[in-house]
């Protein structure tokens, strides 16, 4: 209940709240090929006795082990900023 917003906790149900939220691990798994497509997301969050595969390790996580001065983070994506100039 910690990860639910506290102006809908209260009124959510927390099977539903659970389960939008194992979707959304689903969506961010490391390999692609892991991941749910669109019409899987859609079809998993309707339909309830749609059974949920088990998540593997999220695309971008902390290790919680180490201390905070030698914590590593990993992300795949590259990212870039472009600044306009007129000409």
């Amino acid at each position: 209940m910690e990860v639910i917003d506290e102006s809908v906790r209260e009124t959510c149900s927390l099977h539903e709240a659970l389960r939008c939220i194992q979707v959304g691990l689903l969506c961010v798994q490391e390999a692609p090929a892991d991941r749910p497509t669109m019409s899987s997301v859609i079809l998993m969050l309707a339909n309830e006795a749609t059974s949920l595969p088990p998540t593997k390790e999220p695309a971008f996580s902390t290790n919680r082990n180490s201390s905070a001065a030698s914590a590593s983070f990993f992300s795949n994506n590259a990212v870039t900023i472009t600044m306009p100039q007129a000409r």
